[in-house]
């Protein structure tokens, strides 16, 4: 993937359709992307994704995604060597919760 809106389009396309399309009786989720998030006070940047919930007269955000790219070096990630990489061994335990 060369720049951020191949990983958007894919991970959308991939993921989060599939997803959503899978929370059909859950009608009140809902995805935005490229938008700020749903709160009283200003703030200027805006997040590639968010997934929310109205709940009463408010709407109260679930997950956010914030795309990255070249952030796996694959060679590594296959080797089991995320240990040597500037990087991914933050990022392992991020994706392992």
């Amino acid at each position: 993937m060369d720049c951020e809106a191949d990983c958007e389009l894919w991970f959308h396309t991939e993921v989060s359709n599939v997803v959503l399309a899978g929370w059909d009786r859950y009608r009140q989720v809902t995805q935005a992307s490229q938008t700020k998030l749903p709160r009283t006070e200003n703030i200027p940047e805006e997040v590639d994704a968010t997934y929310s919930i109205k709940y009463g007269n408010e709407r109260t955000v679930i997950a956010i995604g914030e795309m990255k790219r070249n952030l796996i070096q694959a060679a590594a990630w296959q080797a089991g060597n995320v240990l040597q990489v500037a990087g991914q061994k933050m990022l392992s335990r991020e994706l392992r919760g």
